[in-house]
C-alpha cells in the first residue's frame, strides 16, 4: 500500500515514492552508511502505523503496519450449487407449462393492505410507497458486510478503469437525479433495527441497447443475525401477466407499437421513514473516506420491488381511468413490467393511443422511451429523443428490436427467436444450461426443445452426477443438434395474424394432442392452451375442434365423468367446463400435427417442416374430413375400467406390537373396542351393535389389552401358571403371590383375598410391567383425569385397579415429566456467581468508569411562593465502578435536552468518562413507563452521537436483569432511604431538592467501604470520599496552619496519604469482595434448544410465555448467564435468572429426579 493510506505521511517527499511496488534492488547500503544518511527528524503516527524518518535522500518509512491494512488477504468464495438443483429442475419443467390463476395467499393480502394504507401521491403526481415489512422485524448489523463487499468491489474496479468510469457515472447520475442522497453526519449512527446497508455490484449486459452497466443492490445479503432485508419484506402477489398472453395479443393488431418506461422503478419514491433501510457505501476515490448514501426510490434487488412498481402502475391506471379509459386499460393489461406491447387497427387510432398513454404515464412521473412501430406515420408523431436512436437500431431490412425475449423485425413485421451459440457441452450440468438458455415463449420451437429434454431424460436414467461426462451416444446426438442450431435463426414467423383477426371471417380453433414413449401433449395441455388463447386475444372464436389419435381418450371425454377413475374424472370435468360445445374428433396418428411435438425434430428438419408451420392440408379445404377409426373402443376393453382381483400374502403382526404406537391408553381402548364390535357384527349379523360404545365394551377391550401385554412381558410366568407349576426362585413376581384368572389375566393375590370386603380389582389388581409404555400411559392418563394429582394420591388411585412394582418411584417420574406441573412449580435457572469484572477491582481515577441509574418521579414545585403548580422531576445517580463513590443529579423532565444537560454537568465536575454502564430500559416495564422512556432517551441518536464525539462507550446490561446492575441498584436504594425519610410528604422546590440530593450524596460517599474495626486506635474508616477529597465528606474540618509556601515535606506527606488510601483499598476492601453471598455452586449450563419459560412478575407461571433458547452468551469462565430466547413474539435476550427450564433440548440430559424415602419392598 502507498503512503497515502496514513494521514501523517501524505504530504512527505519520500526517498522512494513507489516503495510499495516490487522492483529490482539497485544498491545495498551497510549499517555504517545508513545511519550517516539519517538527519534525526521523526514523525510518529497512530498505533500500528509506520514511522517517517528524515534522511538526506528524503523521507523513509519503517515500523509496524496493521494487519487490517495488509494487501495479503486471502478471500475464499465457496458456492454449493447442487443442494436444491433437483428442485430447480422441477421448477424449470413446471415453468414451461402455462400458469394457472391462483387466489391470493394470506401474505399477499397483507401486502396489498399495507400498500393501500401507506400509498401517497405528491402535487407533481409522483407516487410514494413504503416497504412492506413483516411484523416484528429485527434486522441485525449489516454495515460490516456492506463495507467488506465494497472493498472487494473497489478492488475489482481498480483493475478495470473502463468499468470504474461506468460505475462512477451510473451512481453520479443516480445522485444527480435525486434518486439517492448523502446521509447527514447527525443521522449516520442508527440502531441495527433502524437501518440496513445494501451491498452492490455491477452487471454488464453487452446486448443492451441503452444501459450497458447496471448497478444491482443485493437485498438478500444477510446481517449479523442471519436475516436479510428481503427475508423481512413481503414479496407481494404476482401482478404481471404471462409473457405468452402479451405476445399473442401483440399479434392481433395490424399496427404494432412497442415502448418501455425509462427507469421505471426509480420513478417511485420510498417513504422517508424507510429510506434508511436502503443505505449503501460508496466513494469515488480510494483516498477519500467511505460515505454513506441512502436510496430514495424503489430499488431493484429488493424482493418487493417488482410488486411495488407494477402495483403503482395499476394504481395510476385506476386513478386516471375516468379521463382516459382505453389508455388505462392498455396500461393495466399490455405492460410486462416496464415493456409495453400493444397496437391499433388504424394509424389515426394509433396516434391517439400513443398520445393518451404518454399523457397518463407522465402524470404519474413515468417517461416512455424507445418507441417502435411497423408504421412510419405513427413514429413521425413521436419526438425524436423518445424513439429508438440510430445507434441503437439500424434502419434496414434485417434490423430487429428485442421484445420480451423475441426479436421483432418492424420493417418485415416478423418475429424471430434468438439463438445464441452454445458453449462446449461435456457434462450434464452444461447440457441443462444450454436447454435453459433457449427461450421459447410462443412454443414454436417445441419440437426441437423436446429433443434436448429427451436427452436430459436419458442422462437422468443413467444416474450420472452433475459434473460427470456425457456418454458417447448422447454426446453424438448433441453434436448433431449443435451443428444444426443455425437453422433455427432463419425461422421467421409473421407477427400479424392477418386472416385470423379479420372480423368478416368465421374463426375455428383446432387443437391436436399426441403422446409418445418419450414425451406427450396431453388433453390438459390442449385445455390450458385453448383457455389461454381465448382469454388472451380479442378474436371471436366461433367453434372449437379438438383432435386426438387416442380413441380411449376420446371415449373418456364422451362418457359421463363419474364413470372413470379420479384422475380421468377431474380432467374430463375441466374439458367440459372450459369447452362445453367443443367438437372432439379422431385423427390418424400419421397425420396428427402434434406427432412431431411429442417425438421431437432436429433443427434442420423443423425449419423445413411445412406440416408443423402450416398445419395439415385438409385445414385449407372447404369441408373438414371425417376420419374413421378401425375399431371403436368401449369400456369393456378399457384398462381404466377393468376390474381385476389381486391376491397377496402378508405377515400378520401381533396386536401387542401396536400398543406402543398409541400415546393414549383410552384412545387405544376405544379403537380396539370398535374393532371387537366389527368382528361381533360380522359373526352375528342378527345381533349387530351400533351407537356409542358401552362401558361393557370398553372393559372387554381394556382386559384384552392387559392380557396381550402380559402375554408379551410375562410369558414364562403364564406358562408356569397354566401348567400349575411353581414360579422359578429367581422370579421377581414370587413375592406377589400372583394367579391366573379364567380370562387369562394375571392378578396379584396379596393378603386381602379372604376377609376383605373390597371389590375384585381392589383385592386382586391386574399386574403391569413397571417400565412398559402402556404402564406409563395409564399413569399419565390418571394424572390428568384426577386434576394433576400428586404422587401419593395418584398411586392410591392406581392401586385400586393395577399393580406394578416400584410404584411410587415410577409415579413420581411421570408426575415430574408433566409440563403443566413443571410450569406450576418452575424455578429460576441459576449458575455460579461470576467473578467481578475488571472495572470493579482495578483502581483508576474516580468516575472514569461509572454506572448510571434513575429513580423517580418526585413531585417538585417552582420557586414562586404559594404556587400550587407541581411537576415531576427525576434523579440520575452515577456511581464509580471501583470506589463506589456516587454523584447525584436532579433531572427536570424526560426530554433529551434535560438528560444531556445532566450528563454534561456530571462530566464537567467529575471529568471525562470512557465507559458508562446502565440498565436496559425494559427493566422498568413493571414499574413505570416514564423510567423506561428515560432509558430509551439514552439510546437515542443525539445521546449516542454526544458519547461518540467524547470517546464515551455506553454499555447496556441484558433486559430484565437487575442482578447485572446490583452496584447501582444498591446505591439507588441508599438514596431513596435518605430521601423518603427526610421529605416524607413535603414537596420541595427544585433548588431545595437539589440541595437535599447533594447532602444525600455526601452521606453516601461517607459510608465505610469495609466493616468498622474494633480497635480504638483505628477511628478512620475507608470511604469513597477518601478517593475524592482525601477524607470523608462529613468529617469536621481540621485547624489550618498557615504557611508561607508549601514545603516539599508537606507535599510528600500528602502523596503518602493518598498511597495509604490505595493500600487500604487493596488490603481491606478487595478482600471483602472475595466471598459469594449466593449462587455459590456450579449448575448445568442452559443450552441451545432448551425449552424454557420467560418469567413475568405480573402473571402466574401457568401464563408465562413458552420459548426456546436459540443462542447462548458464555462469560469469560465459559459459564452461560445470558441467553437469547425465541418466543411467539420474536427473539428476546434474558438473564438466566429470569427464565425457568422446562425441557432440555438434548436427549442425553435428564431431569433431576426426586428421591423417594427408603421403605421396605412391596409385598
Amino acid at each position: 500500500m502507498s503512503h497515502y493510506h496514513w494521514n501523517h505521511n501524505q504530504n512527505l517527499q519520500l526517498a522512494d515514492p513507489e516503495f510499495h511496488i516490487s522492483k529490482p534492488i539497485n544498491i545495498i547500503l551497510g549499517a555504517d552508511i545508513f545511519f550517516e544518511l539519517m538527519q534525526g527528524n521523526q514523525i510518529k503516527g497512530a498505533k500500528n502505523t509506520p514511522y517517517a524518518i528524515d534522511t538526506k535522500l528524503g523521507w523513509v518509512l519503517c515500523g509496524k503496519v496493521s494487519s487490517r491494512q495488509s494487501q495479503n488477504q486471502f478471500v475464499s468464495h465457496h458456492t454449493t450449487s447442487n443442494i436444491n438443483l433437483e428442485n430447480d429442475i422441477q421448477n424449470f419443467w413446471e415453468l414451461k407449462s402455462l400458469p394457472q390463476e391462483n387466489s391470493l395467499s394470506n401474505e399477499a393480502k397483507i401486502c396489498e393492505e399495507l400498500y393501500k394504507s401507506t400509498l401517497s401521491r405528491d402535487d407533481s403526481g409522483r407516487y410514494t410507497v413504503k416497504l412492506p415489512f413483516k411484523p416484528h422485524h429485527k434486522l441485525g448489523n449489516s454495515k460490516s458486510t456492506a463495507v467488506k463487499c465494497f472493498y472487494s468491489l473497489e478492488h475489482r474496479l481498480q483493475k478495470n478503469p473502463t468499468l470504474r468510469q461506468q460505475y462512477t457515472s451510473f451512481l453520479r447520475e443516480y445522485e444527480e437525479l435525486n434518486h439517492m442522497e448523502l446521509v447527514p453526519n447527525n443521522q449516520s449512527y442508527l440502531s441495527e433495527s433502524e437501518a440496513f446497508y445494501l451491498p452492490h455490484h455491477g452487471v454488464v449486459r453487452e446486448e443492451s441497447i441503452s444501459t450497458k452497466l447496471r448497478v444491482v443492490f443485493n437485498g438478500s445479503a444477510k446481517g449479523s443475525n442471519s436475516l436479510s432485508l428481503n427475508e423481512d419484506l413481503y414479496t407481494g402477489p404476482k401482478l404481471q401477466p404471462d409473457v405468452f398472453k402479451i405476445l399473442l395479443n401483440f399479434r392481433t393488431f395490424p399496427i404494432a407499437i412497442s415502448t418501455d418506461i425509462e427507469k421505471m422503478y426509480r420513478q417511485i419514491r420510498i417513504h422517508s421513514e424507510d429510506a434508511d433501510f436502503q443505505r449503501i457505501i460508496w466513494r469515488t476515490d480510494t483516498n477519500h473516506p467511505l460515505s454513506t448514501y441512502r436510496l430514495l426510490t424503489v430499488t431493484y434487488g429488493t424482493s418487493c420491488a417488482p410488486y411495488l412498481a407494477i402495483r403503482t402502475l395499476h394504481q395510476l391506471a385506476a386513478d386516471e381511468m375516468s379521463t382516459s379509459p382505453e389508455a388505462c386499460k392498455i396500461i393495466r393489461e399490455h405492460f410486462y413490467v416496464d415493456d409495453l406491447l400493444t397496437g391499433a387497427n388504424s394509424v389515426s387510432h394509433a396516434k391517439v393511443l400513443v398520445s393518451e398513454i404518454n399523457r397518463v404515464l407522465q402524470s404519474g412521473g413515468f417517461t416512455l422511451k424507445k418507441w417502435a412501430s411497423n408504421i412510419v406515420d405513427v413514429l413521425d408523431s413521436i419526438p425524436a429523443e423518445s424513439k429508438l436512436q440510430k445507434n441503437e437500431i439500424s434502419i434496414d431490412e434485417s434490423s430487429s428490436v428485442k421484445i420480451l425475449g423475441v426479436h421483432w423485425n418492424s420493417h418485415q413485421d416478423t418475429l424471430q427467436i434468438e439463438i445464441t451459440d452454445p458453449q462446449e457441452v461435456l457434462t450434464k450440468r452444461q447440457l441443462l444450461s444450454v436447454i435453459a438458455r433457449i427461450f421459447n415463449p410462443l412454443g414454436i420451437l417445441s419440437p426441437t426443445t423436446i429433443v434436448l429434454k429427451i436427452l436430459m431424460q436419458d442422462l437422468w436414467k443413467n444416474q450420472l452426477s452433475w459434473d460427470a461426462g456425457i456418454p458417447h451416444e448422447i454426446l453424438k446426438t448433441w453434436k448433431t443438434f449443435e451443428s444444426e442450431l443455425s437453422f433455427l435463426k432463419d425461422i421467421r414467423l409473421p407477427r400479424f395474424l392477418k386472416n385470423v383477426c379479420s372480423e368478416s371471417v368465421n374463426v375455428q380453433l383446432h387443437g391436436f394432442c399426441d403422446a409418445s414413449s418419450k414425451a406427450y401433449a396431453a388433453v390438459i395441455y390442449i385445455r390450458v392452451l385453448t383457455d389461454t388463447v381465448i382469454s388472451s386475444i380479442s378474436v371471436l372464436i366461433h367453434s372449437t375442434f379438438l383432435w386426438s389419435d387416442s380413441q380411449i381418450a376420446l371415449c373418456w371425454i364422451s362418457s359421463p365423468p363419474s364413470k372413470g377413475n379420479q384422475f380421468v374424472t377431474h380432467r374430463v370435468n375441466q374439458i367440459h367446463s372450459l369447452i362445453p360445445n367443443g367438437n372432439r374428433n379422431y385423427i390418424p396418428g400419421k397425420i396428427n400435427q402434434a406427432d412431431c411435438a411429442s417425438r421431437g425434430l432436429m433443427p434442420e428438419k423443423l425449419s423445413q417442416h411445412d406440416f408443423w408451420w402450416s398445419g395439415p392440408q385438409w385445414l385449407h379445404d372447404k369441408h373438414l374430413p371425417n376420419f374413421t377409426a378401425n375399431e371403436t373402443p368401449s369400456h369393456d376393453n378399457d384398462e381404466t375400467y377393468l376390474n381385476d382381483s389381486l391376491s397377496f400374502a402378508s405377515q400378520v403382526k401381533p396386536i401387542a406390537e401396536f400398543i406402543t404406537k398409541f400415546s393414549s391408553c383410552s384412545k387405544l381402548t376405544r379403537i380396539l373396542a370398535y374393532c371387537l364390535r366389527f368382528v361381533h357384527n360380522i359373526r352375528s349379523p342378527s345381533k349387530k351393535c351400533s351407537g356409542p360404545l358401552t362401558a361393557a365394551e370398553l372393559v372387554v377391550a381394556e382386559n384384552l389389552i392387559i392380557q396381550l401385554l402380559q402375554e408379551q412381558e410375562f410369558s414364562v410366568e403364564i406358562r408356569m401358571l397354566r401348567e400349575n407349576k411353581p414360579l422359578p426362585c429367581n422370579s421377581k413376581l414370587l413375592a406377589l403371590n400372583i394367579f391366573l384368572e379364567k380370562s387369562g389375566i394375571i392378578r396379584v393375590c396379596g393378603r386381602l383375598s379372604k376377609h376383605s370386603t373390597l371389590n375384585m380389582n381392589q383385592k386382586h389388581p391386574m399386574l403391569l410391567p413397571k417400565d412398559h409404555h402402556l404402564t406409563r400411559s395409564i399413569i399419565k392418563e390418571y394424572h390428568v383425569r384426577y386434576l394433576h394429582a400428586g404422587p401419593q394420591l395418584l398411586l392410591s388411585l392406581l392401586r385400586q385397579k393395577f399393580w406394578f412394582s416400584h410404584g411410587l418411584s415410577i409415579v413420581r417420574q411421570e408426575c415430574h415429566k408433566c409440563l403443566t406441573c413443571r410450569r406450576a412449580k418452575s424455578q429460576s435457572c441459576q449458575q455460579l456467581m461470576s467473578d467481578l469484572p475488571s472495572v470493579r477491582i482495578t483502581p483508576d481515577r474516580p468516575f472514569k468508569k461509572v454506572g448510571v441509574d434513575f429513580c423517580g418521579p418526585f413531585l417538585t414545585k417552582p420557586n414562586v411562593i404559594r404556587s400550587k403548580v407541581k411537576f415531576k422531576s427525576y434523579v440520575a445517580l452515577f456511581i464509580c465502578m471501583w470506589s463506589k463513590a456516587v454523584h447525584i443529579e436532579l433531572v427536570s423532565d424526560l426530554s433529551t435536552a434535560a438528560f444531556l444537560a445532566a450528563l454534561r454537568r456530571f462530566l464537567s465536575r467529575r471529568g471525562l468518562q470512557f465507559d458508562i454502564y446502565s440498565d436496559n430500559g425494559t427493566n422498568f416495564k413493571g414499574a413505570a413507563n416514564h423510567l423506561r422512556h428515560l432509558f430509551n432517551i439514552a439510546k437515542g441518536s443525539e445521546i449516542q452521537q454526544f458519547c461518540t464525539s467524547n470517546y464515551i462507550q455506553w454499555h447496556f446490561i441484558p433486559p430484565y436483569s437487575p442482578n447485572h446492575g446490583g452496584l447501582w441498584e444498591a446505591s439507588i436504594k441508599l438514596a431513596k432511604h435518605h430521601l423518603i425519610r427526610v421529605c416524607k410528604s413535603t414537596i420541595l422546590n427544585f433548588e431545595e431538592m437539589t440541595t437535599l440530593l447533594c447532602q444525600i450524596e455526601a452521606c453516601i460517599n461517607s459510608r465505610p467501604l469495609t466493616p468498622l474495626s474494633s480497635d480504638p486506635s483505628d477511628i478512620s474508616a475507608l470511604t469513597p470520599g477518601h478517593f475524592l477529597i482525601g477524607s470523608s465528606l462529613l468529617d469536621l474540618p481540621e485547624p489550618t496552619n498557615a504557611q508561607p509556601k508549601l514545603s516539599l515535606f508537606v507535599w510528600q506527606t500528602i502523596q503518602d496519604e493518598r498511597k495509604q488510601f490505595w493500600s487500604r483499598w487493596s488490603r481491606e476492601y478487595l478482600h471483602h469482595l472475595q466471598h459469594r453471598p449466593k449462587w455459590a455452586s456450579s449448575k448445568r449450563d442452559v443450552q441451545v434448544d432448551d425449552l424454557v419459560l420467560v418469567q413475568d412478575p405480573v402473571s402466574s407461571p401457568l401464563h408465562w410465555i413458552l420459548g426456546r433458547i436459540v443462542k447462548t452468551f458464555p462469560g469469560q469462565d465459559a459459564r452461560t448467564r445470558v441467553v437469547a430466547v425465541r418466543t411467539r413474539d420474536g427473539e428476546i435476550t434474558r438473564s438466566i435468572s429470569k427464565i425457568s427450564l422446562i425441557l432440555p433440548g438434548r436427549e442425553d440430559v435428564q431431569f433431576p429426579q426426586e428421591k423417594s424415602p427408603k421403605r421396605p419392598p412391596p409385598p
